[in-house]
């Protein structure tokens, strides 16, 4: 569900219109609702790398960089059990780094 409401308040005009074409009404989500989302999964298990960049992206494109900050220094301190992990921690670095 934080992923949806991220990809959707994530929408450009032009994609909004399309699915305002397609829909009877365009889909609705927001930063918002992703991190409170974001912040369950995390709840949940804690040392998913993934709830944390997550929850990072959605402080950032929220406009809330100092817990985006936080959030992504965490990520990166996280153990790596895969190759996946690897991947998605390099991606909080570079986030991390734009903040």
């Amino acid at each position: 569900m934080g992923r949806w409401h991220y990809n959707v308040a994530d929408l450009s005009w032009l994609e909004r219109t399309i699915a305002s074409a397609v829909y009877a009404a365009p889909p609705k989500g927001s930063f918002d609702e992703a991190i409170n989302y974001f912040k369950k999964a995390m709840k949940a298990n804690s040392k998913d790398i993934r709830h944390y960049l997550w929850l990072g992206k959605s402080y950032y494109a929220n406009g809330e960089d100092s817990k985006a900050k936080e959030i992504l220094s965490k990520a990166i301190n996280l153990d790596v059990n895969s190759n996946s992990d690897q991947i998605l921690k390099n991606e909080a670095k570079e986030l991390l780094a734009k903040i």
